[in-house]
């Protein structure tokens, strides 16, 4: 599946659409959030987060605007209530910040309470 969607990792057109290798070419902030042993992008000589964090020190460095949140006990998708409970929060705060929108989280907090 990752293949289909940003080509073959083998290939020097990974760069093309990799976001490490196109930070000057980013313009809108970004929100990112991962799990802390998401293993997604694993490899046996890096650790797991090094990939993630090395892209938002470069953001940072390069005065973009980022949010970068790490959900503890999470992995690539978000299984606990309280985790996808922060996913919404978070991009809620986002989208009001950025687009000035606002999601009805707090009414979805009461439902699952």
């Amino acid at each position: 599946m990752q293949e289909i969607m940003v080509g073959d990792r083998k290939s020097r057109d990974i760069k093309k659409v990799s976001p490490m290798h196109n930070i000057k070419n980013i313009e809108r902030p970004i929100l990112l959030m991962r799990g802390e042993i998401d293993q997604s992008i694993f490899n046996v000589n890096v650790e797991p987060l090094r990939y993630t964090n090395d892209f938002v020190k470069k953001m940072k460095k390069r005065n973009k605007e980022i949010e970068y949140i790490v959900i503890e006990d999470e992995g690539e998708n978000f299984r606990l209530v309280k985790s996808r409970l922060l996913y919404l929060e978070s991009l809620e705060k986002f989208f009001a910040k950025h687009l000035g929108a606002t999601l009805e989280v707090e009414n979805i907090r009461h439902e699952v309470n």
